[in-house]
């Protein structure tokens, strides 16, 4: 990753917080990616609560911890930098969230922690 890229992520974060989640991107034979893909990539991520069959889709970028790309069928530590905190001020940890591109799932997360800028907990 870029120089630039790197500190554009770290403001990003310090100024909006984050949400740190384990995640599984689906192998291409689950229908998942067939590329790998590295920090800065911004898919949506389905918010909707347990039980509830309606989309809630929200972007995020995603910054990997510990390893410089993800690939389909592997599973990695990641940040993800919330688009818009606001709509994710209801997100907990164990909550677990699907990633998507459009509207076929990508991945699946896990919530291990939620720390988000002031205006989205307020």
């Amino acid at each position: 990753m870029t120089d630039e890229r790197e500190e554009w992520l770290d403001r990003y974060e310090r100024e909006h917080g984050y949400v740190r989640a384990r995640l599984r991107v689906l192998a291409t034979e689950e229908g998942g990616r067939h590329t790998a893909f590295v920090s800065g990539y911004r898919p949506n991520w389905n918010l909707a609560q347990e039980g509830n069959s309606e989309l809630r889709l929200a972007g995020a970028a995603v910054r990997i911890e510990d390893q410089d790309q993800v690939a389909p069928g592997e599973e990695a530590t990641v940040r993800l930098l919330p688009l818009y905190p606001d709509a994710w001020s209801h997100v907990r940890s164990g909550m677990e969230i699907s990633m998507h591109e459009g509207l076929p799932v990508l991945g699946r997360a896990l919530v291990l922690d939620v720390r988000l800028g002031r205006s989205a907990r307020d």
